[in-house]
């Protein structure tokens, strides 16, 4: 592996993971990295708009050029695309709302959402990651995988416990 990319995807890992902004110090905290390391590369990422740096308090954050590489991969979905007529019908005919997923590793990627067809705030989930035994659908599209590839998410998925709010490796 190339080093410097590596940290680069570290960085955008952990701006993306909670902590909406992020100063260079608690970043290179996170990572056991140097400070000038991690300013560098945070600079080449501010500069390909991956992050974006707050004027007021000089902390980071994700930058539009992630959304646009999002953008690029649900895009690029041929199951996304072929979806979209369907899930909008399923969702009126069920009154319910509409996920259309895929398993990527140990997680289930909403690549579309339909709202349910009704008066109620509801907050569009496309880009979701869920642990994929954490969720309905998850449990679906493991069970619908030629044999051999269930193994894998059920042996990942026995090193999680449900807690009372969250799910927390064991």
């Amino acid at each position: 592996m190339i080093q410097s990319v590596q940290r680069a995807a570290q960085i955008l890992g952990v701006l993306g993971s909670g902590s909406p902004r992020l100063g260079v110090t608690e970043i290179a905290e996170r990572l056991g990295l140097a400070k000038p390391t991690v300013h560098g590369l945070l600079r080449t990422l501010e500069a390909h708009e991956l992050i974006a740096q707050d004027p007021e308090t000089g902390k980071y954050s994700l930058g539009p050029g992630v959304l646009q590489l999002g953008n690029a991969y649900l895009d690029g979905s041929e199951l996304r695309v072929r979806s979209l007529r369907w899930a909008e019908s399923l969702a009126r005919q069920a009154g319910e709302a509409v996920w259309v997923a895929t398993l990527s590793g140990t997680r289930v990627i909403v690549l579309h959402h339909v709202f349910r067809p009704d008066d109620t705030v509801q907050i569009l989930e496309v880009g979701a990651a869920i642990p994929w035994h954490a969720c309905a659908l998850g449990h679906a599209i493991v069970a619908s995988l030629p044999a051999p590839h269930r193994a894998a998410p059920h042996r990942t998925a026995r090193r999680y416990s449900r807690g009372p709010a969250q799910l927390t490796s064991s």
